[in-house]
C-alpha cells in the first residue's frame, strides 16, 4: 500500500534594513518556515552567495558593504523542494572622514559583554601623520615608524578585552590607548606579520572611553583589514585585584613627554578580593629606559585597610614564601606593607602578610613620581617611557605560603601598563580655521611652539612639496595634508602634520 503525503514548500524573507558608517559590520535575518535543513541564495545586486545546511531560524548572514546595497533572496529549498522568497534589505552606507587621526576616530557600536563587535578598515586611505603616535616597542620589538593608521574608539562595559586583527598588510601594529586624543596615554600594543594578531588589553575600566590604533609597517605597508574586539570580566573569584587606575599629570602630549619633565603617578585598588589568605602586599612601577630611575620616589601612601599594618616606600623586598624564594625574587624600589608590632623584623615586609581587605568600602592610592632623563642625549627621540604598576599579593613578596606549596590565582593578576615616548624637541600646537562648501580655499592653519627657544622659523609643506611660507600661520587653504616643521633658535626642529577633509552632508532616504 502507498502512502501520499504533502509538504508545504518553504519560505524565506529576508529583513533588516540599515543605515550604518562604513566600515561597520550589519547583522541581516531570514526567517523561514518549512523543515530544515534549508538551502539559499542571495545577492547583493552583483554576486550571488549559496548557502547550504541551514538548521537556524532565523539565521543570520552578516554583511559590510562599501556603498548602499540592497540584498534580496533568489532562491531557497529544503529536503523535500523549492519555495519562494521575498523581502528585501537595504543598507544605507555613510562614509565619513577618513578616521585617520584620534579625534575623528570612529566609534564601535555600543558593546554587549561577552559579544564580539568587528569593523573593517583600510590603511590606504589613511595619513602618517606626524608626530606620529607609538608606544616605541611592543614586547620587545620596535614599533615601525611612521606608518598610515587608522583610529577607533569604544567605551567599555568589563575589565578585559580581547582583539583580534585579520589584516593584508605585510606587518600590523595595534595600539591601545586612554585618555583624550591630546592627552593619551598609550595602554600597550602589538605587532604581527602573519596575517593575524591576537592579543588582550587589561585591566580597563567600564564607562570609560579607549582608543585603538590599527598602522602597517610603514607609509606603503597598506591593505585592508577587520578589527574585533570582545570586552568581558573575570568572576570575582578569578580575579584579585579589583578596580585598578592611574591618574597622571601632567598628562602625556601627544603621546610623549620633553627631557626633564617630572610626572606625578597615582595608581588606585579599590579592592583585592583575597584568595584563601593571599593578601595585597606591594605596589611597585617598573620604568621604561626613558626614565631617570635615580629620581623615582613616593608622594603619598595609603592608610591600611586592616588594624596594626603600616604602609611604606622600601628599596628592595625579598618575600620569605616559597613562591617568593623560589620564582618572583627581590622587587622594589616600591610599596609595601610591614606590621611594625612583634615579629622577627619589624622593617622587612618579606616575613609578614598583607593587608586585609575586609570588603568594607576600603581602597588605596599610591603616588609616585619620576622624572625622564635630563636632555638629548643621552635620551633619544621615540625612547621608552613606560611604567608598569606591578601588584604583589603576600604569597609573591611576603610570608604567606598555601598549605599545598602552590600559587594562588593573585599571581596571575593583570598589571596597570602606562606608555609614552620621549620627544627631544617640543612639538607644536596646531590649531585651524577650515575652509567651507561655499569657499573651498579660506582654510588656515596655525603653529604653536610649546616651548624651545625663540626666535622660531617655520617651514610648510603640503606632504608633498614645500612652500614659501616661512611664517607661523598658513592660509588661503583647501582640504588636505599639512605639515610644519618648526625650528628654534638652538636648532631643535619638530615636524607636526594637520589633516582636513571634505565635509558633505548626507541624507538618509
Amino acid at each position: 500500500m502507498t502512502q501520499n503525503f504533502v509538504v508545504a514548500p518553504p519560505t524565506a524573507t529576508i529583513s533588516g534594513d540599515a543605515a550604518i558608517l562604513a566600515g561597520y559590520i550589519i547583522p541581516l535575518e531570514i526567517a523561514f518556515t518549512g523543515t530544515p535543513p534549508f538551502s539559499i541564495t542571495y545577492t547583493d545586486g552583483t554576486t550571488p552567495q549559496t548557502i547550504n545546511g541551514i538548521m537556524d531560524n532565523p539565521y543570520i548572514i552578516s554583511v559590510s558593504p562599501d556603498t548602499i546595497t540592497t540584498y534580496t533572496l533568489l532562491s531557497v529549498s529544503n529536503a523535500f523542494c523549492s519555495g519562494t522568497v521575498s523581502g528585501d534589505a537595504e543598507v544605507f552606507v555613510i562614509t565619513p572622514d577618513p578616521n585617520d587621526i584620534c579625534e575623528v576616530a570612529l566609534p564601535f557600536p555600543p558593546l554587549v559583554i561577552g559579544t564580539e563587535s568587528c569593523v573593517t578598515g583600510n590603511t590606504g586611505i589613511a595619513n602618517g601623520e606626524l608626530p606620529y603616535i607609538h608606544q616605541s616597542e611592543c614586547a620587545g620589538t620596535a614599533v615601525p615608524i611612521p606608518a598610515n593608521d587608522l583610529w577607533y574608539s569604544f567605551i567599555a562595559i568589563s575589565n578585559i578585552v580581547d582583539v583580534e586583527l585579520i589584516f593584508a598588510m605585510d606587518t600590523a601594529v595595534i595600539s591601545f590607548y586612554e585618555g583624550t586624543c591630546e592627552g593619551l596615554i598609550g595602554r600597550g600594543c602589538a605587532i604581527s606579520t602573519d596575517g593575524t594578531l591576537n592579543t588582550t588589553f587589561a585591566p580597563v575600566t567600564a564607562g570609560t572611553t579607549y582608543f585603538i590604533q590599527v598602522a602597517g609597517g610603514s607609509l606603503s605597508d597598506d591593505g585592508a583589514f577587520t578589527l574585533c574586539i570582545e570586552n568581558y570580566g573575570e568572576n570575582i573569584d578569578e580575579i584579585c585585584a579589583l578596580g585598578q587606575s592611574v591618574t597622571v599629570n601632567p598628562l602625556p602630549f601627544l603621546g610623549s613627554y620633553l627631557p626633564g619633565t617630572t610626572v606625578e603617578f597615582c595608581y588606585t585598588l579599590e579592592g583585592y578580593t583575597e584568595n584563601s589568605v593571599d593578601w595585597i602586599h606591594g605596589i611597585v612601577p617598573v620604568l621604561g629606559s626613558g626614565w631617570d630611575a635615580s629620581s623615582l620616589s613616593p608622594t603619598q601612601t595609603p592608610p591600611p585597610c586592616s588594624f596594626g599594618n603600616e604602609w611604606d616606600w622600601y628599596t628592595s623586598v625579598q618575600g620569605e614564601s616559597n613562591y617568593s624564594q623560589t620564582v618572583v625574587g627581590p622587587q622594589g624600589p616600591g610599596f609595601f606593607v610591614e606590621n611594625p608590632g612583634p615579629g622577627p623584623n619589624p622593617n622587612d615586609p618579606g616575613d609578614n602578610f598583607g593587608d586585609a581587605w575586609g570588603n568594607d568600602g576600603c581602597t588605596w592610592t599610591f603616588c609616585f613620581e619620576v622624572t625622564t632623563l635630563a636632555a638629548c642625549p643621552p635620551a633619544a627621540d621615540g625612547q621608552d617611557l613606560s611604567v608598569l604598576i606591578k601588584n604583589f599579593s603576600d604569597s609573591e613578596t611576603g610570608a604567606w605560603t598555601a598549605s599545598d606549596g602552590t600559587p594562588t590565582i593573585c599571581t596571575l593578576d593583570p598589571e596597570y601598563l602606562f606608555k609614552a615616548v620621549v620627544t627631544c624637541c617640543p612639538i607644536p600646537d596646531l590649531d585651524g580655521i577650515n575652509p567651507t562648501c561655499s569657499n573651498p580655499d579660506t582654510g588656515s592653519i596655525t603653529a604653536t611652539p610649546t616651548g624651545g627657544t625663540a626666535p622660531f622659523s617655520f617651514v610648510w609643506s603640503t606632504g608633498f612639496s614645500e612652500t614659501s611660507n616661512t611664517t607661523s600661520t598658513i592660509s588661503n587653504l583647501t582640504p588636505g595634508f599639512y605639515i610644519v616643521t618648526v625650528t628654534d633658535n638652538e636648532g631643535c626642529s619638530e615636524e607636526a602634520s594637520y589633516t582636513w577633509h571634505w565635509t558633505t552632508k548626507v541624507l538618509l532616504p
